[in-house]
């Protein structure tokens, strides 16, 4: 299997420099892949499709991938197709995914606005851990802190800010797993 950094080489090269500024930063994607290594997650939501679709895709069996933009999700497809060649299927948010519930969500979905808009549902969604990308945004960072007040959730700026100074948190829901933070 390709490493990371491959897979994330090889995304990118079909993307000018200001779309490269709207995929998931390889340093958040890198962190998460260590999550995922250290929790052993049943099933992950990838809320919106893109790079992280392709690096979930490749390490970990059972990701569910939505999104709301039909552009993003049919070059994600592809190359989902070409490089894992693997088939997925991505849809919106919509009510067949509340028959589920998955223990670890990438949250990237839209813009921060629909982030803002579909948060509570992410949230219900989500058992154990959400990793939370876009946290540099000040009145989306305001928002969860203000809506998920009896959640922890630790800021990752050291961890994963990446050249374009964003980078994210992780929310955990599940209280038995702040021990692992040093918690």
């Amino acid at each position: 299997m390709e490493t990371l950094q491959q897979l994330a080489n090889e995304y990118l090269k079909n993307f000018d420099a200001g779309q490269k500024a709207m995929a998931a930063s390889p340093k958040s994607l890198e962190y998460c892949v260590g999550l995922l290594e250290k929790f052993r997650p049943a099933t992950v939501l990838d809320a919106g499709s893109g790079l992280s679709s392709l690096v979930f895709h490749a390490v970990h069996e059972k990701v569910t991938t939505i999104d709301d933009n039909g552009h993003w999700s049919e070059k994600t497809v592809g190359i989902i197709q070409s490089r894992l060649n693997k088939t997925i299927g991505i849809t919106p948010l919509n009510d067949d995914i509340f028959a589920q519930r998955f223990d670890f969500t990438f949250y990237d979905y839209g813009d921060i606005e629909t982030r803002i808009y579909c948060f509570k549902t992410i949230l219900a969604l989500t058992n154990d851990l959400i990793y939370l990308d876009d946290f540099h945004v000040g009145f989306y960072r305001d928002y969860i802190y203000s809506r998920a007040k009896r959640f922890t959730i630790i800021d990752l700026e050291e961890a994963t800010k990446d050249e374009f100074g964003r980078y994210g948190a992780v929310l955990i829901k599940n209280p038995a797993l702040k021990a692992a933070f040093g918690l």
